[in-house]
């Protein structure tokens, strides 16, 4: 675009031309931002020094040489050349606002986020691209690790029968996890939840106890860890462990309330299990310990009583030969 000053003096020679050009491409490479000018047979026409930098190329490297394998993979190229390139020719007014991905030299991924238009010659021909934009790649990392230890947080709630809640006491917003949907059988977003929903799955003898554990926590900013009975949306009836937590701001004032609930029904039943069979066995044990004891006294008499020898027995009881 020319300025005021260029549309009332153009330049009157080549050398003025290349001048300004020149003057312009320094300019260009000064700035901070990013700028990539590709050719309509996809080589570098122009790319500045921040540019190059994020690939860790030098400018020199880049100019003139095809975007592949330069800046892209072939299958970036392919991606990139079926959304991105191939829209701007159909619609090169509106251009392409949006992430993209190039290739570093150590050839890890580059996350741009930029904008991309058709460049056009004096004839108003379309002759290459523009593309600007800003490294988003540590931002991209950090989105795919955290998107990655939130899969494995989930798969991990989904073993262990552990379901995860959230309520912001500010804007009155409360989030479940996935596994809470499945611990309360019931179909992912299937209600609204909010407070109440979580208690009123409570077992009705419970609901008001939680009511008062909520309140306290509340106004002691303190959590609480408690065995509650619940039944599902299915009408079965569980065993689940609570366990809550408080946060505040600066000024001691409730923000968050957030805790999890553990499914310990299986573990429950497991262990009532184990404690009767205990009990039986202990009567069993009790039991042969008796017989033990009543066995060894008879045996006793018995020994005794072969022990006595006819020398010994008095005369009366001799048998008369």
């Amino acid at each position: 675009m020319q300025t005021e000053s260029e549309k009332q003096n153009p330049p009157h020679n080549c050398a003025e031309i290349e001048d300004r050009i020149n003057h312009l491409e320094r300019a260009l490479q000064a700035t901070i931002a990013c700028i990539l000018i590709l050719n309509i047979d996809f080589t570098v026409r122009f790319v500045n020094l921040a540019w190059a930098n994020m690939h860790g190329l030098k400018v020199d490297q880049i100019i003139g040489r095809p975007i592949v394998p330069t800046l892209m993979t072939k299958s970036q190229f392919e991606k990139s050349r079926s959304f991105l390139f191939d829209r701007l020719e159909k619609d090169f007014e509106q251009g392409y606002v949006g992430e993209m991905v190039f290739v570093r030299k150590d050839g890890g991924h580059l996350f741009i986020w930029g904008r991309a238009t058709i460049a056009h010659n004096t004839q108003g021909v379309p002759d290459g691209y523009i593309v600007t934009g800003h490294d988003i790649t540590d931002r991209k990392e950090m989105e795919q690790e955290l998107i990655s230890k939130t899969r494995a947080f989930d798969e991990a709630q989904k073993v262990a029968r552990i379901g995860s809640w959230g309520w912001d006491i500010e804007r009155n917003v409360v989030h479940w996890s996935d596994e809470m949907y499945q611990i309360y059988e019931l179909e992912p977003d299937s209600i609204d939840v909010s407070m109440e929903a979580w208690i009123h799955y409570f077992h009705p003898d419970t609901r008001q106890k939680m009511f008062e554990l909520v309140e306290h926590s509340l106004q002691t900013k303190e959590g609480f860890n408690s065995f509650e009975r619940m039944v599902t949306a299915q009408r079965r009836n569980c065993i689940i462990h609570c366990i809550t937590q408080v946060e505040a701001d600066e000024n001691g004032k409730p923000i968050r309330l957030y805790g999890i609930v553990h499914d310990v029904t299986d573990a429950q039943f497991t262990e009532e299990t184990l404690r009767r069979q205990t009990e039986e066995l202990e009567k069993m044990n009790s039991l042969m310990i008796g017989r033990e004891l009543k066995m060894r006294a008879l045996k006793e008499k018995i020994r005794q009583l072969e022990a006595v020898t006819p020398s010994t027995r008095p005369v009366d009881e001799l048998s008369v030969v």
